[in-house]
Protein backbone atom coordinates (compact mmCIF):
# COMPACT_ATOMS: atom_id res chain seq x y z
CA UNK A 1 0.00 0.00 0.00
CA UNK A 2 1.53 3.52 -0.66
CA UNK A 3 2.43 5.99 1.67
CA UNK A 4 -0.09 8.04 3.62
CA UNK A 5 -0.82 11.54 2.17
CA UNK A 6 -0.24 14.39 4.71
CA UNK A 7 -3.25 14.91 5.20
CA UNK A 8 -4.01 11.16 5.88
CA UNK A 9 -1.85 11.34 8.80
CA UNK A 10 -3.26 12.06 12.19
CA UNK A 11 -1.27 13.02 15.39
CA UNK A 12 -1.43 12.51 18.91
CA UNK A 13 0.97 13.75 20.71
CA UNK A 14 -1.23 13.50 24.32
CA UNK A 15 -2.48 9.75 23.83
CA UNK A 16 -5.32 8.55 26.49
CA UNK A 17 -3.69 6.37 29.27
CA UNK A 18 -5.74 3.58 31.51
CA UNK A 19 -4.18 5.39 34.45
CA UNK A 20 -5.67 8.63 33.84
CA UNK A 21 -8.18 9.33 36.65
CA UNK A 22 -10.40 11.93 34.09
CA UNK A 23 -13.14 10.36 32.14
CA UNK A 24 -13.31 11.19 28.02
CA UNK A 25 -16.42 13.11 27.31
CA UNK A 26 -18.67 11.55 24.35
CA UNK A 27 -21.66 13.50 23.56
CA UNK A 28 -23.98 11.62 22.22
CA UNK A 29 -26.34 8.60 23.44
CA UNK A 30 -26.79 7.21 19.61
CA UNK A 31 -24.84 4.29 18.22
CA UNK A 32 -22.05 6.31 17.92
CA UNK A 33 -21.62 7.65 20.85
CA UNK A 34 -22.75 4.53 22.59
CA UNK A 35 -20.24 2.22 20.70
CA UNK A 36 -17.76 4.61 21.61
CA UNK A 37 -18.57 5.10 25.42
CA UNK A 38 -18.54 0.94 25.25
CA UNK A 39 -15.35 0.35 23.25
CA UNK A 40 -13.61 2.96 25.90
CA UNK A 41 -14.53 1.26 28.91
CA UNK A 42 -13.76 -2.72 27.47
CA UNK A 43 -10.24 -0.63 27.92
CA UNK A 44 -10.67 0.10 31.20
CA UNK A 45 -11.10 4.17 30.46
CA UNK A 46 -14.30 5.83 32.42
CA UNK A 47 -16.81 7.27 30.23
CA UNK A 48 -19.24 10.42 30.41
CA UNK A 49 -21.53 10.69 27.86
CA UNK A 50 -23.97 13.63 27.20
CA UNK A 51 -26.79 13.45 25.48
CA UNK A 52 -29.50 16.23 24.85
CA UNK A 53 -32.81 13.72 25.30
CA UNK A 54 -34.41 11.78 28.33
CA UNK A 55 -32.84 8.88 27.45
CA UNK A 56 -30.27 7.34 25.34
CA UNK A 57 -31.51 5.74 21.55
CA UNK A 58 -34.07 8.64 20.97
CA UNK A 59 -32.80 9.95 17.35
CA UNK A 60 -31.78 8.21 14.17
CA UNK A 61 -30.74 5.54 16.85
CA UNK A 62 -34.55 4.58 18.16
CA UNK A 63 -35.28 2.53 15.56
CA UNK A 64 -36.98 -0.94 16.40
CA UNK A 65 -35.22 -2.54 13.42
CA UNK A 66 -32.32 -2.45 11.52
CA UNK A 67 -30.16 -4.65 9.12
CA UNK A 68 -26.84 -6.06 9.56
CA UNK A 69 -24.76 -6.65 6.36
CA UNK A 70 -21.63 -5.52 4.65
CA UNK A 71 -22.12 -3.28 1.73
CA UNK A 72 -20.79 -5.19 -1.44
CA UNK A 73 -19.46 -3.66 -4.91
CA UNK A 74 -19.10 -5.29 -8.40
CA UNK A 75 -15.65 -5.06 -8.27
CA UNK A 76 -13.07 -4.84 -4.78
CA UNK A 77 -12.58 -1.74 -3.32
CA UNK A 78 -10.98 -0.26 -0.26
CA UNK A 79 -14.68 0.83 0.49
CA UNK A 80 -16.07 -2.80 0.10
CA UNK A 81 -13.06 -3.55 2.40
CA UNK A 82 -13.74 -1.81 5.12
CA UNK A 83 -17.59 -2.53 5.05
CA UNK A 84 -16.96 -6.15 5.29
CA UNK A 85 -14.32 -5.46 8.02
CA UNK A 86 -16.55 -3.50 10.00
CA UNK A 87 -19.61 -6.26 9.46
CA UNK A 88 -17.11 -9.15 10.85
CA UNK A 89 -16.60 -6.54 13.66
CA UNK A 90 -19.96 -5.91 14.62
CA UNK A 91 -20.75 -9.93 15.09
CA UNK A 92 -17.34 -10.44 17.20
CA UNK A 93 -18.37 -7.84 19.34
CA UNK A 94 -21.86 -8.99 19.76
CA UNK A 95 -20.96 -12.15 20.73
CA UNK A 96 -17.67 -11.25 23.12
CA UNK A 97 -19.53 -8.59 24.77
CA UNK A 98 -22.58 -10.62 25.28
CA UNK A 99 -24.92 -8.73 23.47
CA UNK A 100 -27.09 -10.81 20.70
CA UNK A 101 -30.15 -11.63 23.17
CA UNK A 102 -30.09 -7.99 24.52
CA UNK A 103 -29.90 -6.65 20.90
CA UNK A 104 -32.60 -9.64 20.07
CA UNK A 105 -30.30 -10.21 16.74
CA UNK A 106 -31.40 -12.33 14.41
CA UNK A 107 -29.36 -14.26 12.51
CA UNK A 108 -31.53 -15.14 10.06
CA UNK A 109 -29.75 -14.44 6.48
CA UNK A 110 -30.15 -11.28 4.49
CA UNK A 111 -31.08 -11.24 0.55
CA UNK A 112 -29.75 -8.44 -1.55
CA UNK A 113 -31.95 -8.55 -5.10
CA UNK A 114 -29.41 -6.85 -7.87
CA UNK A 115 -30.23 -5.78 -11.56
CA UNK A 116 -27.37 -8.04 -12.83
CA UNK A 117 -25.57 -11.08 -11.43
CA UNK A 118 -22.11 -9.96 -8.98
CA UNK A 119 -19.11 -11.76 -9.39
CA UNK A 120 -18.30 -14.72 -7.12
CA UNK A 121 -16.93 -14.11 -3.91
CA UNK A 122 -16.02 -15.34 -0.77
CA UNK A 123 -18.31 -12.59 1.47
CA UNK A 124 -21.64 -13.99 -0.28
CA UNK A 125 -23.56 -16.68 -2.03
CA UNK A 126 -25.03 -15.62 -5.54
CA UNK A 127 -28.70 -16.62 -5.82
CA UNK A 128 -30.41 -16.75 -9.56
CA UNK A 129 -33.85 -15.53 -10.16
CA UNK A 130 -35.18 -19.00 -9.62
CA UNK A 131 -32.83 -19.41 -6.26
CA UNK A 132 -33.93 -16.06 -4.66
CA UNK A 133 -38.14 -17.36 -5.34
CA UNK A 134 -37.40 -20.23 -3.70
CA UNK A 135 -35.29 -18.97 -0.60
CA UNK A 136 -37.93 -16.19 0.23
CA UNK A 137 -41.00 -18.43 -0.58
CA UNK A 138 -42.52 -15.46 -2.44
CA UNK A 139 -43.04 -14.42 -6.60
CA UNK A 140 -40.31 -12.18 -6.17
CA UNK A 141 -38.07 -12.23 -9.26
CA UNK A 142 -34.71 -11.20 -9.28
CA UNK A 143 -31.23 -11.72 -9.01
CA UNK A 144 -29.85 -11.63 -5.85
CA UNK A 145 -26.91 -12.29 -3.30
CA UNK A 146 -26.80 -13.97 0.00
CA UNK A 147 -25.35 -13.31 3.13
CA UNK A 148 -26.33 -16.51 5.95
CA UNK A 149 -24.39 -15.08 8.45
CA UNK A 150 -26.08 -11.61 8.25
CA UNK A 151 -30.01 -10.08 9.60
CA UNK A 152 -31.41 -8.08 12.01
CA UNK A 153 -30.90 -6.16 15.40
CA UNK A 154 -32.70 -3.45 17.42
CA UNK A 155 -30.78 -0.51 17.03
CA UNK A 156 -32.55 1.12 20.63
CA UNK A 157 -32.16 -1.96 22.66
CA UNK A 158 -28.35 -2.29 21.71
CA UNK A 159 -28.08 1.33 22.62
CA UNK A 160 -29.44 0.32 26.11
CA UNK A 161 -27.28 -2.51 26.60
CA UNK A 162 -23.97 -0.92 25.77
CA UNK A 163 -24.17 2.01 28.23
CA UNK A 164 -24.42 -0.98 30.81
CA UNK A 165 -20.94 -1.11 32.23
CA UNK A 166 -19.53 0.41 35.33
CA UNK A 167 -17.09 2.70 33.92
CA UNK A 168 -19.69 4.70 31.63
CA UNK A 169 -21.84 7.76 33.20
CA UNK A 170 -24.94 8.60 31.54
CA UNK A 171 -26.32 11.80 32.01
CA UNK A 172 -29.31 12.66 29.60
CA UNK A 173 -31.03 16.03 29.49
CA UNK A 174 -27.73 17.49 28.61
CA UNK A 175 -27.59 19.99 25.30
CA UNK A 176 -23.96 20.98 24.39
CA UNK A 177 -24.38 24.49 23.90
CA UNK A 178 -20.55 25.08 23.19
CA UNK A 179 -17.19 23.82 23.45
CA UNK A 180 -13.91 25.79 23.24
CA UNK A 181 -10.31 25.29 24.28
CA UNK A 182 -9.65 26.38 27.60
CA UNK A 183 -5.73 27.98 28.89
CA UNK A 184 -5.01 24.40 30.56
CA UNK A 185 -5.35 22.43 27.21
CA UNK A 186 -8.34 21.02 28.56
CA UNK A 187 -11.95 21.34 26.63
CA UNK A 188 -14.63 23.48 27.71
CA UNK A 189 -17.97 21.58 27.37
CA UNK A 190 -21.09 24.16 27.95
CA UNK A 191 -24.30 22.25 29.20
CA UNK A 192 -27.31 24.32 28.88
CA UNK A 193 -28.27 25.60 32.38
CA UNK A 194 -25.78 23.12 34.14
CA UNK A 195 -22.20 23.68 35.17
CA UNK A 196 -19.85 22.89 32.47
CA UNK A 197 -17.21 20.43 32.31
CA UNK A 198 -13.58 19.73 31.58
CA UNK A 199 -12.04 17.12 30.02
CA UNK A 200 -8.87 16.30 28.20
CA UNK A 201 -10.21 14.52 25.37
CA UNK A 202 -13.70 14.78 23.99
CA UNK A 203 -15.54 12.65 21.33
CA UNK A 204 -18.67 14.61 19.35
CA UNK A 205 -20.85 11.57 18.37
CA UNK A 206 -23.90 13.63 18.22
CA UNK A 207 -25.03 12.53 14.91
CA UNK A 208 -27.49 15.15 13.34
CA UNK A 209 -26.46 17.69 15.91
CA UNK A 210 -22.70 17.77 14.86
CA UNK A 211 -22.82 20.72 12.94
CA UNK A 212 -24.47 22.64 15.30
CA UNK A 213 -21.14 23.43 17.13
CA UNK A 214 -18.44 26.00 15.78
CA UNK A 215 -15.44 23.50 15.02
CA UNK A 216 -17.68 21.26 13.15
CA UNK A 217 -19.66 23.44 11.61
CA UNK A 218 -18.42 22.82 8.34
CA UNK A 219 -18.43 19.17 8.20
CA UNK A 220 -20.07 17.63 5.73
CA UNK A 221 -23.02 16.31 7.39
CA UNK A 222 -26.33 16.21 5.24
CA UNK A 223 -29.42 15.84 7.23
CA UNK A 224 -32.09 13.08 5.76
CA UNK A 225 -34.70 12.11 7.39
CA UNK A 226 -35.83 8.47 6.93
CA UNK A 227 -39.11 6.65 8.31
CA UNK A 228 -40.29 2.60 8.45
CA UNK A 229 -43.45 1.15 8.54
CA UNK A 230 -44.54 -1.96 10.51
CA UNK A 231 -47.30 -4.10 8.70
CA UNK A 232 -49.34 -6.63 9.21
CA UNK A 233 -48.13 -9.98 7.43
CA UNK A 234 -50.48 -11.13 4.90
CA UNK A 235 -50.65 -14.69 3.46
CA UNK A 236 -48.23 -13.85 0.42
CA UNK A 237 -45.28 -12.32 2.96
CA UNK A 238 -45.96 -15.18 5.97
CA UNK A 239 -43.71 -17.14 4.18
CA UNK A 240 -40.94 -14.95 4.26
CA UNK A 241 -37.83 -15.68 6.64
CA UNK A 242 -35.06 -13.95 5.52
CA UNK A 243 -34.15 -10.20 5.38
CA UNK A 244 -34.84 -8.63 1.63
CA UNK A 245 -33.47 -5.51 0.73
CA UNK A 246 -32.97 -4.04 -2.39
CA UNK A 247 -34.17 -0.36 -3.58
CA UNK A 248 -36.48 -0.65 -0.28
CA UNK A 249 -36.44 -3.58 2.45
CA UNK A 250 -38.78 -5.23 4.33
CA UNK A 251 -37.44 -6.98 8.09
CA UNK A 252 -39.87 -10.21 9.04
CA UNK A 253 -40.42 -9.89 12.63
CA UNK A 254 -42.90 -12.12 14.07
CA UNK A 255 -46.68 -11.65 12.91
CA UNK A 256 -45.73 -8.36 11.44
CA UNK A 257 -43.19 -7.20 8.75
CA UNK A 258 -41.15 -3.88 8.85
CA UNK A 259 -40.79 -1.84 5.80
CA UNK A 260 -38.44 0.52 4.85
CA UNK A 261 -37.35 3.22 4.48
CA UNK A 262 -38.28 6.77 3.25
CA UNK A 263 -34.59 9.00 2.70
CA UNK A 264 -35.40 12.61 2.49
CA UNK A 265 -32.38 14.78 2.27
CA UNK A 266 -32.75 18.08 4.23
CA UNK A 267 -35.54 17.12 6.01
CA UNK A 268 -35.56 17.59 9.84
CA UNK A 269 -38.90 17.04 10.94
CA UNK A 270 -39.35 13.33 13.46
CA UNK A 271 -42.71 13.33 13.10
CA UNK A 272 -44.69 10.10 11.71
CA UNK A 273 -45.90 11.08 7.96
CA UNK A 274 -48.48 9.70 6.30
CA UNK A 275 -47.40 9.84 2.79
CA UNK A 276 -44.39 7.90 3.63
CA UNK A 277 -46.05 4.68 4.76
CA UNK A 278 -47.97 4.72 1.43
CA UNK A 279 -44.19 5.31 -0.17
CA UNK A 280 -43.25 1.96 2.13
CA UNK A 281 -46.21 0.15 0.67
CA UNK A 282 -45.62 1.12 -2.78
CA UNK A 283 -41.84 0.00 -2.35
CA UNK A 284 -42.89 -3.11 -1.32
CA UNK A 285 -45.55 -3.86 -3.92
CA UNK A 286 -42.49 -3.01 -6.45
CA UNK A 287 -40.40 -5.99 -4.50
CA UNK A 288 -43.45 -8.30 -4.47
CA UNK A 289 -45.48 -7.85 -7.37
CA UNK A 290 -47.96 -9.95 -6.67
CA UNK A 291 -49.53 -8.82 -3.24
CA UNK A 292 -53.28 -9.89 -3.34
CA UNK A 293 -54.14 -8.57 0.25
CA UNK A 294 -52.69 -4.99 0.71
CA UNK A 295 -50.68 -5.37 4.46
CA UNK A 296 -52.36 -2.87 6.79
CA UNK A 297 -50.00 -0.14 8.68
CA UNK A 298 -50.16 -0.88 11.95
CA UNK A 299 -47.11 1.74 13.52
CA UNK A 300 -44.14 3.45 11.95
CA UNK A 301 -40.70 5.52 13.29
CA UNK A 302 -38.87 7.79 11.88
CA UNK A 303 -35.77 9.28 12.59
CA UNK A 304 -33.29 12.11 11.12
CA UNK A 305 -29.79 10.41 10.08
CA UNK A 306 -26.34 12.34 9.84
CA UNK A 307 -25.17 10.96 6.69
CA UNK A 308 -22.10 12.43 4.12
CA UNK A 309 -22.56 12.19 0.42
CA UNK A 310 -20.08 9.38 -0.04
CA UNK A 311 -21.93 7.34 2.94
CA UNK A 312 -18.88 6.57 4.92
CA UNK A 313 -18.25 7.92 8.30
CA UNK A 314 -16.42 10.84 9.88
CA UNK A 315 -13.90 9.27 12.32
CA UNK A 316 -10.63 10.94 13.08
CA UNK A 317 -9.40 13.98 14.94
CA UNK A 318 -11.54 17.10 14.77
CA UNK A 319 -9.97 19.15 11.60
CA UNK A 320 -8.90 22.50 11.76
CA UNK A 321 -10.76 23.76 8.82
CA UNK A 322 -9.16 27.08 8.95
CA UNK A 323 -5.70 26.26 9.40
CA UNK A 324 -6.17 23.34 6.54
CA UNK A 325 -7.36 26.18 4.18
CA UNK A 326 -4.17 27.78 5.19
CA UNK A 327 -1.49 25.32 4.84
CA UNK A 328 -3.80 23.21 1.41
CA UNK A 329 -4.13 26.57 -0.18
CA UNK A 330 -1.97 25.81 -3.15
CA UNK A 331 -2.60 22.06 -3.24
CA UNK A 332 -4.77 22.81 -6.84
CA UNK A 333 -1.15 23.55 -8.25
CA UNK A 334 -0.33 19.90 -7.62
CA UNK A 335 3.09 20.39 -6.45
CA UNK A 336 4.99 17.72 -4.37
CA UNK A 337 2.99 16.49 -1.82
CA UNK A 338 5.45 15.77 0.23
CA UNK A 339 5.71 19.43 1.35
CA UNK A 340 3.12 19.91 3.15
CA UNK A 341 2.29 19.37 6.96
CA UNK A 342 0.01 16.58 8.63
CA UNK A 343 -3.75 17.35 9.20
CA UNK A 344 -3.66 20.47 11.38
CA UNK A 345 -6.17 19.18 14.08
CA UNK A 346 -7.94 20.55 17.34
CA UNK A 347 -5.43 18.48 19.88
CA UNK A 348 -7.83 16.11 21.95
CA UNK A 349 -11.48 16.79 20.03
CA UNK A 350 -12.18 13.52 17.70
CA UNK A 351 -15.46 13.48 16.21
CA UNK A 352 -17.51 9.73 15.17
CA UNK A 353 -20.83 10.75 12.78
CA UNK A 354 -21.90 10.80 9.68
CA UNK A 355 -23.07 6.97 10.11
CA UNK A 356 -26.19 7.62 8.03
CA UNK A 357 -28.15 4.11 7.28
CA UNK A 358 -25.02 2.09 7.12
CA UNK A 359 -24.43 2.81 11.62
CA UNK A 360 -25.30 -0.33 12.50
CA UNK A 361 -22.63 -1.92 10.61
CA UNK A 362 -20.21 0.66 10.41
CA UNK A 363 -20.48 2.05 14.24
CA UNK A 364 -18.53 -0.51 16.23
CA UNK A 365 -15.51 -1.07 13.83
CA UNK A 366 -15.13 3.20 13.63
CA UNK A 367 -15.09 3.60 17.66
CA UNK A 368 -12.73 0.28 17.64
CA UNK A 369 -9.92 2.53 15.23
CA UNK A 370 -10.85 6.11 16.86
CA UNK A 371 -10.16 4.61 20.61
CA UNK A 372 -6.99 2.95 19.21
CA UNK A 373 -5.63 6.41 17.63
CA UNK A 374 -6.55 8.12 21.26
CA UNK A 375 -5.03 5.58 22.74
CA UNK A 376 -1.92 6.09 20.67
CA UNK A 377 -2.04 3.22 17.82
CA UNK A 378 -2.27 3.85 14.04
CA UNK A 379 -4.94 1.57 13.23
CA UNK A 380 -6.58 3.88 11.40
CA UNK A 381 -4.02 4.23 8.83
CA UNK A 382 -4.67 1.80 6.49
CA UNK A 383 -8.50 3.63 6.54
CA UNK A 384 -8.05 7.05 6.39
CA UNK A 385 -8.14 8.30 3.16
CA UNK A 386 -11.83 6.80 3.63
CA UNK A 387 -12.95 8.08 6.74
CA UNK A 388 -10.62 11.09 7.25
CA UNK A 389 -13.54 14.35 8.56
CA UNK A 390 -11.19 16.83 6.53
CA UNK A 391 -11.11 14.65 2.76
CA UNK A 392 -13.99 16.84 1.55
CA UNK A 393 -12.63 19.82 2.14
CA UNK A 394 -9.12 18.45 0.46
CA UNK A 395 -10.58 17.42 -2.34
CA UNK A 396 -12.32 20.50 -2.70
CA UNK A 397 -8.87 22.58 -2.28
CA UNK A 398 -7.43 20.52 -4.85
CA UNK A 399 -9.94 21.09 -7.63
CA UNK A 400 -9.94 25.04 -6.64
Amino acid sequence: MPDSLPWDQFTNDNPVTTESAEPIVVVGAGLAGCWMARTLAELGISVIVLDAQATPARGSSSNPAGIVKPFVTRCPSLAMSFYVEAHSYLLEKLRNWNLIDACEYNACGVIQLVERPYPASAHYRCLLPDQVRQLSGNSIASHGLLFDQSGWLNPAKLCHALLQHSLIEVRCHCRVGGVEKSSDSHWKIDIDGQPSLLTSHLVLGSGAQLTELPMTCELPITLARGQISRISNTVELANIRHVISGKHYFIPDGDTMIVGATFKRDHCEDSIKPEDDLSNLEGLNAMVPELQNQPTIVDAYAGVRATTTDRLPLVGPVPDIIACREVYSDLHHARNITRYPALPEHEGAYVLGGLGSRGIVTAPFAAGLLANLMLGGNDIATWAPLLNPARFQIRSLKRQ
